[in-house]
């Protein structure tokens, strides 16, 4: 049975969907970088990726049969209105993407205290790199979400135990074993961050 697709799926999809093709079709795929912003203002989340630029700007497909080039059609499939601004030397690709305070607001995880978490989110960014070396994992701290980059794409989680847990999951990002006298996680998995 098929659950329905929250607002988080959306970004989600959204944010893999144009940092994929930033990767593939732009000069931040061949030694360059990118950067993924997500930003949410009332029931507005804009999704933007700004990268090194490319000759030629984003482009739906013609054909949908066709092997590659369907992230455009998904990304306009889930946002309300897209965008591309700059050039062949650096251009932000965004998204907006309706947030239904309805069913998300439940599931949007309070702004941490800042002072408080510092050291819990520190502790579980530590934790989740030993765990998983070969997968960049990192907290979002303007989406207060738990983010990693795999080979199958953009992963995200509400809290740092519900990351490692998708992360076990994948073929690429099986745990680094703990040799004896490395300092493990804390009982019960990944610190917490409230």
């Amino acid at each position: 049975m098929l659950r329905p697709r929250s607002p988080r799926d959306d970004v989600t999809s959204v944010a893999d969907e144009l940092a994929s093709n930033a990767i593939r079709h732009s000069r931040s795929g061949q030694g360059g970088k990118f950067t993924v912003q997500i930003t949410r203002h009332g029931t507005l989340v804009r999704v933007m990726v700004a990268d090194d630029g490319a000759p030629d700007g984003p482009r739906l497909i013609e054909n949908p049969d066709g092997e590659g080039g369907r992230g455009l059609v998904v990304v306009n499939a889930l946002a309300l209105r897209t965008g591309v601004d700059g050039d062949h030397h650096g251009r932000v690709v965004w998204a907006d993407i309706d947030w239904d305070a309805a069913d998300a607001g439940a599931a949007m995880p309070a702004m941490p205290a800042a002072q408080a978490d510092q050291a819990a989110i520190q502790d579980a960014e530590t934790a989740l790199a030993r765990r998983f070396a070969d997968v960049p994992t990192w907290y979002g701290r303007a989406t207060h979400a738990w983010w990693a980059l795999t080979t199958t794409g953009l992963a995200t989680a509400p809290t740092a135990d519900e990351l490692a847990e998708l992360l076990s999951d994948l073929p690429e990002a099986r745990p680094t074993p703990v040799t004896p006298g490395d300092q493990q996680a804390p009982q019960g998995g990944i610190p917490r961050c409230a």
